[in-house]
């Protein structure tokens, strides 16, 4: 009887290794990166999910999706996005702090703040601000979960079914 459980158990566990593996690996950056199926939650808004953020002055987005993160800045001429390496945040109840770097090997730190924050020139409240530190430049704006679709050319399109729900305070 214990040799059958035995058994038993190594056929459990040596069917828990295998698997797909994630399909959103496909660009340079991306390579290797092992996407956690459920990942930090700060101002209602799940970072293993898109999330994009924006700013004004000038114009730019930057979208993080599992797996990679583009920055673009919309009042450039370049449409290509500028891809920066994926890294887990360090993540507390109210930050998340993305300590990463772009293509070229510049230093990238991204943090996002459980902070209500007004988009725009409108009365709009979105529960994430964002703070971007590329070299000496340094960028302020607002985040989300990605709505519906993020589309990045050719680059990347993902989909995500899910949007923050949050009471407003």
């Amino acid at each position: 009887m214990r040799s059958i459980c035995i058994a038993g158990l190594l056929v459990a566990l040596t069917a828990c290794g295998e698997g797909e593996p994630p399909e959103n690996l496909t660009n340079e950056a991306a390579q290797n990166v092992v996407v956690p199926e459920t990942g930090p939650v700060i101002g209602g808004v799940d970072l293993s999910q898109p999330v994009r953020a924006w700013g004004t002055e000038p114009y730019w987005t930057l979208d993080l999706l599992p797996g990679t993160i583009y920055f673009s800045d919309r009042s450039a001429l370049s449409e290509e996005p500028d891809q920066f390496y994926y890294v887990a945040p360090d993540a507390t109840a109210a930050t998340a702090v993305y300590r990463t770097q772009d293509i070229a090997g510049a230093s990238v730190v991204i943090t996002l703040t459980a902070a209500r924050c007004q988009t725009g020139g409108n009365a709009d409240l979105v529960p994430l601000a964002v703070e971007i530190r590329r070299g000496d430049q340094v960028l302020r704006g607002c985040a989300d979960q990605a709505p519906g679709e993020i589309d990045l050319g050719d680059n990347v399109s993902e989909e995500n079914a899910s949007t923050a729900d949050l009471p407003v305070e």
